[in-house]
């Protein structure tokens, strides 16, 4: 990687003191999980979807909503009225059979104000960015509605599942390091999708699988890592497959990368 590249993961291995660092043995609670958690510096909202139209051509679309914290909670200065303490950006894509479209935004705003012109709140749930917003539509957390247009091009659809989310690594704590580190995270690999994708101006209905991540940390990477790779697999038996890798700045020698995936089987039990 060329020094340039590698600086656009700086944030994400810098140690920043007054932010709290994800750790192992702490339990994740619903809804509240759901929402920002301020005191860690960041975290994101991680939606994609493979759908297909009435003939059965292939579609995909990603929504991401990432959150930073721009100073630790213990900086902020009491006497402002309104700080936007957080940094917000989203990123929408739209995959065709010939095309792939893709558009992001920024935004300062609170993390619990939905006022804000971007922000999140866990009940009811709603995480949004101007109008690109993915939404709870019930007293639950699920069903939720997720919408994003950018000129021609779009999506809204509703997602539901019967499944809980998966707690991913040790009981929600994953593990990024071989020395330790690491991040709250889970999934909900289950959910199904309907609703319509726009394509240079046409609405097209679709539906098929989607797989919503939710991550939030202080230090993602360590002094020593530079990047990582994430996969994730909707198998036709109905099983899911997740498999990262964090890279290790050690230059066409990939043997100290710290790699983790697991099988989620269709009751949502993984095997590693």
């Amino acid at each position: 990687k060329s020094p340039e590249r590698q600086s656009d993961f700086a944030v994400l291995a810098q140690k920043v003191e007054g932010f709290t660092q994800a750790e192992p043995g702490n339990t994740l609670s619903f809804p509240i999980d759901h929402g920002a958690h301020p005191d860690y510096r960041i975290e994101w909202w991680y939606l994609t979807a493979n759908l297909n139209d009435a003939t059965g051509a292939p579609y995909g679309v990603q929504w991401t909503l990432f959150r930073v914290g721009v100073e630790p909670p213990d900086q902020l200065n009491p006497d402002e009225a309104v700080q936007y303490d957080q940094l917000f950006m989203a990123h929408m894509a739209v995959t065709t059979p010939t095309e792939h479209v893709s558009f992001q935004r920024y935004a300062r705003g609170l993390a619990n104000d939905s006022s804000a012109r971007a922000g999140v709140t866990a009940m009811p749930f709603s995480a949004w960015l101007d109008d690109w917003s993915l939404n709870s539509t019930s007293a639950d957390w699920l069903p939720l509605e997720v919408r994003a247009k950018q000129g021609t091009d779009g999506f809204a659809l509703s997602l539901i599942s019967d499944k809980p989310p998966v707690l991913q690594g040790d009981a929600g704590f994953s593990q990024k390091h071989v020395d330790g580190g690491g991040s709250y995270y889970y999934s909900q690999p289950f959910l199904k999708a309907n609703g319509e994708l726009i394509v240079d101006g046409q609405t097209i209905p679709v539906s098929g699988d989607a797989w919503l991540d939710r991550e939030w940390g202080s230090q993602f990477l360590q002094a020593d890592q530079l990047g990582w790779d994430w996969f994730s697999l909707h198998l036709e038996s109905g099983e899911k497959l997740m498999l990262f890798q964090l890279r290790q700045n050690v230059g066409a020698d990939s043997n100290g990368n710290y790699i983790y995936g697991n099988l989620i089987h269709k009751d949502g039990v993984k095997t590693r």
